[in-house]
């Protein structure tokens, strides 16, 4: 129904008032001849207004006093309508016309690249790569070859594992996929040794191959040898390599102090709001303020870009509005019970995410002082129970070369 309406408007309809006694029957002869008509509105018992196209109507002036009413012009409306009653400015029509003609030129141009899927590698880092890769703000769109620039850029990083480039009119949308740190992987024919993950006191041992170093009650330090995958003998029998197995748990300590302070700051929203716009053409920013910060000592900040598009493609203008909340600071002087309760809550809590995986709380002890009448120094010292055996490769020769027999009679 909305399209036949646009097709209308572009051909010319009217908007006519139908009296007399039957207008219904006038109604019944345009459904019975196929022609549409739309925004029917009844005005009295005997009068109806609607909306037909020109060439409709046409067809059914004379049909009017055969159906007993009478048709009335209200209005002539539609794109011919529009273009007759402004034929005479010529200019304003060349300049719209010069105008559509520009954003369709300027759209075969790129004048935004955006970056999605980075957290560790900066934008900045992939822009210049990209620009190296000839991505870049300016540029030809159809110059642009997607399945090159990707296997350009993933050559460039190594650090990215996955590129994908979606052209959006003059916007480039480039997604990024970051590469995740593998952990070494060991399979049953490596040669191996376990090695102290971190410092301890050996706790208690299982070892199913390799030659141990250590024993329960030792203290180790990080890095050294716990489980040795070098097997040597005084004896001539060829150096034995191994692929080390076991865990090794060990007792160890972290302690960890900080300082908490009683007065707790809250941070509240104001009905205090201010907004900076600024709009962005083809590339080249324009601001419509002066000063890039509000007039507020705190504040949160909102950032928003509405894109102009047509028919979904990116015609070049951005409009990007900033939002500033104010942000009022509260404070509160909290029970020194609830600050001390807290901050053992969160460095008990810190200690914890920094231990090995699958490890053991045995114990932790608390301590506190003060150091001025709002500050309080808070230590925790927490004992685990950790596997610290760590697997690293051991390179074996290519062969054992044994001494001449003449020289083992010597």
């Amino acid at each position: 129904m909305l399209f036949s309406q646009f097709i209308c408007y572009l051909k010319g309809y009217l908007v006519i008032q139908i009296s007399g006694r039957f207008p219904e029957r006038f109604l019944n002869v345009c459904a019975a001849r196929g022609i549409y008509v739309w925004d029917i509105v009844r005005l009295s018992e005997n009068s109806i207004r609607l909306k037909i196209s020109i060439r409709g109507f046409k067809m059914l002036r004379h049909t009017a006093t055969k159906t007993g009413v009478r048709l009335k012009i209200l209005a002539k409306c539609g794109l011919p309508v529009t273009l007759n009653k402004h034929k005479g400015r010529k200019i304003l029509f060349s300049g719209i016309a010069v105008f559509i003609m520009g954003i369709m030129i300027l759209n075969l141009f790129i004048w935004d690249i955006e970056i999605i899927g980075n957290n560790n590698i900066s934008k900045t880092d992939i822009l210049k790569n990209l620009e190296d890769c000839g991505l870049s703000v300016g540029k030809l769109r159809l110059m642009i070859d997607q399945k090159k620039l990707k296997n350009d850029m993933l050559i460039k990083m190594p650090s990215l594992s996955w590129l994908w480039v979606e052209k959006n009119g003059s916007k480039i949308i480039v997604n990024v996929k970051e590469k995740k740190d593998i952990p070494e992987i060991f399979n049953a024919n490596d040669y191996c040794s376990l090695v102290a993950a971190k410092d301890g006191v050996i706790h208690s041992m299982i070892v199913r191959n390799g030659l141990p170093v250590v024993k329960i009650g030792d203290s180790v330090q990080k890095h050294s040898l716990l489980v040795n995958g070098v097997i040597t003998s005084e004896r001539n029998v060829p150096t034995r390599y191994l692929n080390a197995e076991g865990e090794i748990y060990a007792r160890t300590w972290y302690e960890v102090t900080k300082a908490f302070s009683k007065i707790h700051t809250e941070r509240k929203k104001t009905e205090n709001v201010s907004k900076k716009y600024s709009l962005t053409i083809f590339g080249k920013q324009i601001n419509f303020y002066k000063n890039p910060e509000p007039n507020f000592k705190e504040y949160e900040k909102a950032e928003k870009d509405y894109d102009l598009a047509f028919f979904k493609n990116y015609l070049g203008i951005t409009l990007t509005v900033n939002t500033f909340n104010e942000i009022q600071l509260v404070d509160t002087l909290l029970a020194e019970d609830t600050v001390i309760a807290d901050g053992i809550r969160k460095i008990e809590e810190e200690i914890d995410i920094s231990t090995l995986p699958d490890s053991e709380l045995v114990k932790t002890t608390p301590s506190y002082k003060f150091i001025d009448e709002d500050t309080i120094e808070i230590t925790v010292v927490a004992e685990y129970i950790e596997n610290i055996a760590q697997k690293i490769k051991l390179e074996k020769p290519e062969e054992d070369i044994l001494p001449p027999a003449e020289e083992q009679n010597e």
